[in-house]
Parts: structure tokens; sequence; C-alpha cells
């Protein structure tokens, strides 16, 4: 597209006196002048002394965007079954930041190109992810600032993702129970672990279908993940009340903290879209083996495995009120000041208005009251959203750029790196979906500002497959990844309960793909599970 003075020159222009030879000073984002090498003949020396000053006014969003401001070469790095890392090089310090776009090469021809990521301006790299197996990719990127934006540099060569085969070990710790559509499915974990080995777990059973008879069961391992004592009743549900979506916490006093939502059902056992629902909150002063009475939270749900002890103590979790076109579209954030026995609404926050509404999420203190919300929305993307203030109020909403996100996430902190690790799910074809068939873990240095370092913990490429409702928890170096499998939908699409158990380098590791449960180069190395 032809600038301004582009565009008045041609106009003007004089083949027999005027040459189109010309010198051209200024630099990307800064005020560009153009003259002829050649004297022009009189009417069009007016028109050169007129641009001349045009161009002093001439809108600098425009002049950016006719240089290409910024990118001067893309390429394509590293890669998997599941993503691609889009690297390049820039030539102006002062941009604001890049964005990348993503389109699939086709026997059919190109797919349309997509925003999949923005990264800050000191950043030169972009772990694409959620991408199909063996599928040919072209990516490009463009600077932006307050000149406006520049035209997009295409990468030099289109890159294709590598064949996707079984990395890590998965082992079921619950199948569902009986053939047909009335077998019990065991979904939403949440658990705590130590460095000896000691892990406890508590979980949903729930009938295929209908939440009706819906129950918290807890199960306790003392080594570690390698064998598991038989589940213990908690909470039963019944014809017309179900129990779901625990979520534990160690408090600063050694007991254990659980909150759960009770939902009350219609005659049929049905759960309505809205209402009907109560987060619950107990505590155990013995591991879990008793509990105390239920104190009332709110009127309103949460996810699995997102409650977390914030500064001074705090309790925090994130709630909403239900789904659905008549739900409210935000998050609310409660909290108790006196280790569970009350509880207050102190925010409420979310999505930007065209991805509401905000759904589950999860959070974490990152010390010193600041923290970092990460929650699903209806894009293909997910919302992040800061506190410094102990959860009083929030910066945003901002952006992980990593597809998935109409899915629920889940976020901690890497023991004793300080760095924050977000597992996500990250399928994303160009458009939100609700497809849990690839689960994958990004990182952050800085506080949740930027995300980078893809590692491909599980995916199904037909989709024949998922993980439903997961939740991790980091025992010693050992992450015990717990998920819902069977099915790449919903939770009550799933088959049986599953765990990988991680060490805590695989998520700051550089080894290529494949790669092992340590973050190893696979091939030739143990790769059993790691122990605490």
């Amino acid at each position: 597209m032809k600038s301004m003075a582009e565009a008045i020159r041609s106009a003007w222009f004089d083949p027999q006196t005027s040459s189109r030879t010309f010198a051209r000073t200024g630099r990307p984002g800064r005020l560009i002048l153009e003259f002829p090498l050649s004297a022009p003949s009189a009417p069009v020396a007016a028109v050169w002394l007129f641009l001349a000053a045009l161009a002093v006014v001439t809108p600098m969003a425009a002049l950016a965007a006719d240089r290409g401001l910024g990118v001067t070469e893309v390429w394509h790095t590293e890669r998997s079954p599941a993503h691609l890392r889009v690297e390049w090089r820039s030539a102006d310090p002062e941009v604001t930041g890049y964005r990348v776009w993503r389109r699939r090469l086709a026997d059919e021809g190109p797919k349309p190109w997509h925003l999949v990521g923005e990264v800050a301006a000191g950043v030169r790299h972009f772990d694409d992810g959620g991408l199909a197996e063996r599928t040919l990719y072209e990516h490009r990127v463009a600077a932006f600032g307050g000149t406006g934006e520049g035209s997009p540099m295409t990468a030099t060569d289109a890159a294709r993702t590598l064949q996707m085969t079984p990395h890590l070990p998965v082992e079921v710790i619950e199948p569902s129970e009986g053939p047909g559509s009335d077998n019990v499915i065991p979904h939403s974990p949440s658990a705590l672990a130590d460095a000896d080995g000691k892990v406890l777990l508590a979980y949903v059973r729930t009938k295929r279908r209908g939440w009706a008879g819906s129950s918290i069961w807890p199960r306790r391992s003392f080594d570690g993940g390698d064998t598991w004592t038989e589940a213990e009743s908690f909470l039963l549900g019944g014809a017309r009340i179900a129990y779901a979506k625990p979520a534990m916490v160690r408090l600063p006093d050694g007991s254990i903290a659980m909150s759960y939502s009770e939902f009350i059902l219609d005659e049929a056992g049905r759960l309505p879209a809205t209402g009907n629902r109560r987060r619950m909150f107990v505590r155990s002063q013995d591991d879990g083996r008793t509990w105390s009475a239920p104190v009332f939270m709110a009127e309103a749900s949460s996810n699995n495995d997102n409650l977390i002890v914030a500064q001074g103590g705090r309790l925090l979790q994130p709630l909403v009120a239900g789904h659905g076109p008549t739900a409210d579209p935000l998050i609310d954030i409660v909290a108790s000041d006196d280790l569970g026995a009350s509880w207050k609404l102190i925010s409420r926050t979310g999505a930007r208005a065209e991805a509401r509404p905000t759904g589950e999420s999860d959070f974490v203190h990152v010390g010193e009251g600041r923290i970092v919300l990460l929650s699903r929305q209806k894009a293909p993307s997910y919302c992040l959203n800061f506190s410094d203030d102990n959860g009083a109020t929030w910066d945003g909403p901002h952006t992980l750029w990593l597809g998935g996100g109409d899915n629920p996430p889940k976020i901690g902190i890497i023991p004793g790196t300080g760095l924050i690790v977000a597992l996500v799910h990250s399928w994303n074809d160009g458009a939100r979906a609700k497809d849990r068939r690839q689960l994958a873990s990004v990182v952050s240095a800085d506080g949740g500002r930027t995300w980078d370092n893809f590692r491909l913990i599980g995916f199904a490429p037909d989709g024949s497959d998922g993980f439903l409702q997961h939740s991790f928890t980091f025992g010693g170096d050992t992450a015990y990844v717990f998920f819902g499998g069977g099915s790449r939908h919903d939770t009550q699409d799933g088959k049986d309960l599953r765990l990988i158990r991680l060490h805590r380098d695989f998520f700051t590791s550089r080894a290529p793909w494949p790669y092992d449960a340590h973050g190893r180069p696979a091939g030739g190395q143990n790769n059993e599970p790691p122990k605490s």
C-alpha cells in the first residue's frame, strides 16, 4: 500500500524532467523525507516543496507501516509434535512488542492467518503450542509501538511438526467401575505431597449420567505414588445432593484445609446452570483422617485444586456462580484471615468483555502479597490478572498466549527456583475450543508477565483421549500431575483417574523432543517415574 507521499508523487511525476531514483533518510519509527536526485521541472519542484513540509506532519503510524517497523528476519528453531519455536531479528530498539501469526499449509492451499501470540520488546522468540502433529505451518511476525504496527515479516521457510510418540509413563490410579452408562467416573483431583513420598489425594466419584450421588473420596500413598491405599469415604452424595471439586492446601500451622462444592440437584438429579451451588470449607488436624464441621464460604462454586495461602496466612479462592448465558461473567475472590473460620468477598476480576464469561481459574502467591491469577475464558488463549495487595485489587486482564483457553488451567511455583509454571490445555486450531487432547507446560521468570519453554506432557492427536480436570502438586523434586483420562471432552466423558510423575527439571529443560520425565533426551536412559 502506498504512503500519502508516494500517492501524490505518482500523480505529479514528470517522466521528462525527473528521476525515479530517490535518497531516503530516517529510520523505522522516525520521520522520513524523500528527495529526487535529479532536478525536477518547476511544477514538480513545487510539489516536492509541499511534500517536504507534509512529511513533518504526516502521521508517523502510516510511515511506520510503510517502512515495515522493526522485524528484519524470521525463522523456526525448536519443534515437537505440538509446537514450533519462532525466532526473529529486529533492527529497531524503540518498539513496544511483537505480534506473531500462524497459518497451516494444507494440501488444498494455505489456511487463513490468525494471531497466536504477543511478546514484549525485549523478547525475540515465541513458542507456538497447540499444533497438530506432522503438519506444515508458516509464521510471520510484526513489531508494534506508539507509531503503529509494522509490516509482517514471514519466516524464510515453513516448518513441520514431528510425529507424536508416547514419551512419559502414565499410571492409572483408579479405573472407572463397570460397563455401560452407569459406571462411576473418578475425576477432579486435588493432592498434597511432601519430600518423604507421602501423598494425600482427594477426588470425586460421579456416575456417568448426572450428578446424583457424587461424592469426595481420599486416598493415600506412602511411597511417592508407587502404591495407594483403598479409597476412604468422606463426603457421600445422594439423590438431591452432590459433592465435587475439592481443593486442598497445607496451612501455616501444619493442618490441612479443604474447600469443596455442594450442589443441590433437581428432581431428575440434574444441576441447574446457575444457582444451587455452595462453597464449603473444612479443616483436618490429623492429615485428613478426620475433618471439622463445614464452614459456609459463599453461594457459588469453584474449580478443583485452587485454594492457596497468601501473605500473612490469608486464604484465597476464586469462585464462579455458574455457567451459561445468565451466569455472572466475572470471578469472585473470597478470603479468610482466620484460617478458614470466616470468609468474605474482597474483589472481583475477569476477562475482557468479548471473552467473557471468565471461567475456572487458579492462582499462585509469588511473594509479598503478589498474586498471579490464570483463568479460562471464551477465547483461544488464557486470561491473566495480577494483584500486588494480597488479592484486594487486580491489574488486568492480560493474556497468556497459548491455545486452549476455554479449558481449566493450573499454576504453581517450581520448588527452589522462584519460577512460575502453568499446566494448560494447549490445543489451538485457530479458534476457541473445549478440547482437552493436549496438555503442556510453560514457565515464567518475571512474575507471569512473559511465558515460554513449551514442554509437551501428553497429546492424543486423533482426539480419542485427553486430560480432564487436571491438578498438580510438588513433593520434594517430584511433580505429581493427576487427571481424568479417556476423553478430550468434559469431566463426565472420562474413564479413569491417572497420574504422571515428573521431575521438577522437566519444566525448565531445553532438551529437544522427545524428552523423558526428568527432561532429559529420551532413549538409552531410565525413564522410570522420578521418586521423591
